[in-house]
């Protein structure tokens, strides 16, 4: 390809002048988007100037390409995200030039095209661009349009194109010698919307013979890519960039053939300070009853009698540099160690939410030793029941005392502290006494790791707590800030004074609203009458409880009145009271130094600082979620821990590089290689020869076959049977099966849910052009419009699930539509990377017709090596809850079910771990949400501690997938893959190493992964 301003060739005579005006909607988001479009035509391109971090780019540039009197006669204009090393495909067009000027004129006005992709590309385009064609007999341009004639008008953007200021006669000339020595072609993409698969080539349509027996090419009419917005009264509003200047600005700038607009190359803030930005935007707000029981304090006093590990150094009598791990559900925090000592003193504190769901979680306690080389030592551990710590007595009654035997309450006012001297390198100690009558002071008998040590050591960890009701702490904070505000100190506001002091704190609450205070206690304005504190807080207490519209605030303050700063992006810091909480709690404590919750899993906590390179050879950062994540986190519902899904290094790896940033997985050959392995792999699994696997998956997944309708593995004539085996009547109960606006899970899976698209693309998918539109793929037009930014809930199923899956509601079946696609994993790494799976791989809608949610649709996605999705439903056809529907053949697959979001909610737990990108473990029939008409169903916990050995394995094993003897153990699938059966080149995966650009500081890695 050759580009303007390289060649040495005479310059041809007849020029095509491009005006690319604009773009619209090129993708989803406008982060670090950069769009810039490219035309050309026998093999001469010119680019317009990139613009910066928009979607809806205005270039105002002038292109000219040449047109040689050879070749096609088909301009292709591509639009491309461009970044410094890469660019992302954004959508392309093309059009016929001869088309372009057939009623003898030599401009084309300004139209709106739809972009569309091409089968090389095979992606998902929404965008559409603005241009106008005009024609030029010399390279200088001297037949040009006039930039002073055109005129943009927000919001209707109306352009008018002068009249040609040279001979029409000689420019159509020139045109007409130019159509008889280049070849017609065709220019329409498909009917599926796709242009020529040949890497951007045109079709060539076969000639027609004419009646001078010359031959002719038919056209077809390029009105058929057209948008003409404005020819129908449409509204051009939502067609103009959100960060467009004004109309003045945007006429006095000039259009340039080289230089992109002034609007096109406004520069854009740097990633770090537009995070910062964006962060410190976050303001403290108060949101409707979020079901926090309250915020328990813990101070990690000191720990006595620890046995003396052995010392590999000569110098050392023992080794034991011990720290403090504190877990509780999703939180984890750990002290500072202490250097060389049996009875370390810590004098740390930490603190927590507790939400309602979590009321029946333990908190653990791990004390280990740290070691400089090695891995670090267990020492003991302790569970402890959360009633145990957040009991406050009065005084030390029987009753009060903990469940546990290895947790007694102590009556201890003594505190102890040490002071190490920087000048004699002396540790001082010392003991005072200090009020504790609010406090709650445990002494934790700690479970020796080494048994050996049992017998002579009775190592304890002393911890005080404190529990503070939520209800209480919100009425608290009120009475704070109203006492702030009160200028007379008489306890009382008037209207003007209260008004002014919801306005200070950010509050949008009308006139209205305020005005009904009074009236609810019988005060009158127009005598002036005022309100005493507690009535203000009983009238926003009823606000907080009955809840507000989105767009109203009770407070909306940019920083905490306590500590004064802003909240950032602490995604655990959302409420304002939790924070005045624990700032203020400073005042009555008797520890200073506060710990924070920084840490994914207990395992992270205590990671070795050269793990990081080990994650090399794997991916991405451990933190909970996010884009370059490489751990998949876990939580049980019913007892809530967390642990983390396993893969091999392999298979984290392949993920890696086919996923990450490279768009090497959106190519033709791993399409159809993948396509070939699925296909090839499910004919396998239901060959009668497939039944002698069955044995190793139940060995490899430690499978339990209790709940089987069909326990005998023999039974079972190929392995599909095997792996869509039904479960025993009542293996599944249905919560409140008599109430239809409770939704239950449609099945076994790790679950993750927002309540908008918005929220799901912003945390968890990731793919560059994921849509509603896309994934319904032009079915169900009616019902896309209700969906638009609905609640979507995403139910994956690993391989050692029951792949059955059921009816979340009571309604009746729709048409089953049937989409052919991909086969991409739905690997959570994938899944947040930035190719669209969801979008891409094949997949089944079938709407339910409600009467309590309307119609949900029910989406059944097909992934890497699954066989089919069966349906044993049909349409017309009632269902109940727990119905069900279909199976899924061998291999990992996914559920997706979109609600409009003003008839459903998703229960409070499952949306609180999908925010912090953790996925909830939920089986057939469990709650998932429910009508808002409705209070949420409350799922009963389990202790963990009083589980059997065997129901432990077997929910560790249902979260994990198995056990892995290695870190490199290759997944059983992996494993059943023949050789034949893969068919791909080794460069369809092929990547350079610099492909890898991976940075150190976004290396972690769990100690599981060490031991490998």
């Amino acid at each position: 390809m050759k580009f303007l301003g390289r060649s040495k060739a005479t310059p041809p005579t007849l020029w095509l002048e491009i005006e690319a005006l604009q773009a619209k909607n090129l993708t989803e988001s406008a982060k670090n988007c950069h769009p810039k479009l490219i035309a050309s035509i026998n093999g001469t391109s010119q680019s317009t100037c990139r613009a910066n971090n928009t979607v809806s780019p205005q270039w105002g540039d002038t292109l000219s390409l040449p047109l040689d009197d050879f070749g096609s006669q088909v301009v292709k204009l591509m639009v491309w995200d461009a970044h410094r090393i890469t660019s992302n495909y954004l959508g392309e067009l093309r059009l016929n030039v001869s088309e372009l000027f057939e009623d003898r004129e030599t401009v084309s006005p300004a139209r709106w095209y739809k972009l569309h992709a091409s089968k090389y590309q095979h992606s998902f385009v929404p965008g559409h661009v603005e241009l106008a064609f005009g024609l030029a007999i010399s390279k200088k341009r001297t037949q040009s349009l006039d930039v002073s004639d055109i005129r943009i008008s927000v919001p209707e953007t109306t352009l008018e194109v002068s009249k040609l200021k040279v001979s029409d006669a000689l420019v159509l000339e020139l045109l007409e010698k130019w159509r008889r020595n280049t070849t017609g072609v065709t220019a329409l993409p498909d009917s599926q919307g796709f242009y020529s698969e040949d890497e951007g080539e045109v079709d060539i349509l076969d000639p027609k013979p004419s009646s001078d027996g010359s031959p002719t090419f038919e056209y077809r009419p390029v009105s058929a890519l057209l948008l003409l917005p404005f020819d129908d009264g449409t509204d051009m509003s939502s067609y103009v960039s959100s960060d467009a200047t004004s109309t003045a600005e945007l006429s006095d700038c000039p259009l340039s053939r080289n230089h992109g607009s002034t609007l096109a190359v406004a520069s854009g803030k740097t990633k770090r300070l537009a995070k910062f930005q964006r962060a410190k935007a976050r303001n403290y707000e108060l949101f409707k009853t979020r079901n926090v029981l309250g915020v328990v304090f813990v101070e990690i006093l000191l720990c006595t009698d620890l046995p003396p590990l052995k010392s590999t150094s000569a110098s050392l009598r023992f080794d034991m540099d011990p720290f403090v791990v504190v877990s509780f559900g999703k939180k984890t925090f750990r002290t500072s160690w202490r250097n060389h000592t049996l009875n370390p003193i810590f004098n740390e504190r930490l603190a927590f939410e507790i939400m309602l769901s979590e009321r029946d979680y333990d908190v653990t306690f791990s004390v280990l030793d740290k070691d400089r080389f090695s891995f670090h030592d267990d020492v003991g551990v302790i569970t402890v029941p959360l009633n145990d710590l957040v009991e406050i007595p009065s005084d030390l009654s029987e009753n009060s005392r903990p469940t546990s035997d290895k947790v007694s309450v102590i009556d201890d006012s003594t505190h102890v502290s040490f002071r190490k001297s920087t000048v004699l390198k002396k540790k001082t100690i010392t003991h005072q006494s200090v009020d504790t009558a609010h406090f709650k002071t445990l002494a934790l008998k700690l479970e020796l790791k080494q048994a050996k040590y049992a017998e002579k050591y009775r190592p304890e960890l002393k911890v005080r707590t404190r529990f503070l009701h939520y209800d209480e702490l919100r009425r608290q904070f009120w009475m704070k800030l109203l006492a702030q505000y009160d200028m007379n100190k008489d306890g009382h506001f008037d209207f003007m004074e209260l008004t002014v002091f919801l306005e200070s704190i950010g509050s949008t609450l009308s006139d209205e609203t305020i005005e009904s205070f009074y009236a609810k206690h019988g005060k009158s304005l127009p005598n002036g009458d005022t309100l005493g504190f507690e009535e203000i807080v009983d009238s926003l207490e009823e606000l907080v409880y009955a809840g507000l519209k989105s767009e109203n605030h009770i407070i909306n303050i940019d920083k905490c009145p306590v500590c004064g700063k802003a909240r950032m992006a602490q995604s655990a810091d959302m409420d304002i009271v939790t924070h005045v909480a624990i700032c203020a709690s400073k005042d009555w404590s008797i520890v200073d130094k506060l710990l924070f919750s920084r840490y994914a899993s207990v395992n992270q906590a205590t990671r070795k600082w050269y793990s990081k390179a080990l994650i090399k050879l794997t991916y991405g950062k451990y933190v909970l979620g996010g884009k370059n994540s490489g751990n998949i986190l876990v939580q049980d519902r019913a007892t809530g821990i967390i642990l983390e899904e396993k893969m091999s290094m392999y298979v984290r790896l392949g993920i890696r590089l086919l996923y990450n940033k490279f768009d090497k997985a959106d190519t033709k050959r791993v399409r159809r290689s993948l396509k070939s392995l699925s296909i090839k792999q499910g004919a396998k699994f239901d060959s009668l020869n497939s039944a002698k696997d069955i044995s190793s998956f139940i060995k490899f997944h430690k499978l339990d076959l209790t709940d089987c309708l069909n326990q005998d593995p023999e039974a079972y004539a190929t392995f599909n049977e095997f792996f869509y085996r039904a479960l025993k009547p009542g293996a599944r109960p249905v919560t409140s099966p008599e109430e239809p606006r409770i939704v239950v899970s449609p099945a076994d899976c790790r679950s993750c849910t927002f309540d908008s698209i918005s929220a799901a693309t912003e945390i968890w998918i990731k793919g560059r052009n994921f849509s509603v539109e896309k994934l319904m793929a032009g079915h169900f037009p009616e019902l896309l419009l209700k969906l638009q930014n609905c609640a979507i809930g995403i139910f994956r199923l690993a391989p050692q699930d029951y792949h059955r899956f059921h009816s979340p509601v009571e309604g009746v079946i729709g048409e089953i539509k049937e989409i052919s696609g991909d086969y991409y994993t739905v690997n959570p790494m994938a899944i947040r990377s930035e190719l669209d799976v969801f979008g891409e791989n094949v997949r089944c809608l079938v709407p339910i017709h409600t009467k309590d949610f309307s119609t949900v649709l029910y989406i059944a996605i097909g992934a890497m090596m699954v066989g089919s999705s069966v349906f044993t439903v049909s349409e017309g056809q009632t269902v109940k809850k727990g119905d069900e529907i279909g199976y899924f053949k061998f291999g990992g697959s996914t559920i997706l079910t979109l609600f409009e979001p003003k008839y459903f909610q998703f229960d409070l737990d499952l949306v609180q771990n999908s925010s912090q990108s953790i996925e909830t473990l939920v089986r057939v029939g469990q709650s998932i949400g429910h009508s808002p008409s409705v209070p949420e169903s409350t799922l009963s916990k389990r202790d963990i501690k009083k589980m059997t050995h065997d129901e432990r394995l077997t929910l560790f094993r249902t979260i994990t997938g198995g056990d892995y003897a290695h870190v490199n153990t290759l997944s059983w699938e992996s494993q059943q893959v023949d050789e034949d059966a893969l068919d791909m080149d080794e460069d369809a995966l092929d990547m350079d190493e610099d492909a890898l650009d991976m940075d150190e500081d976004a290396l972690d890695v769990d100690d599981d992964s060490e031991s490998g």
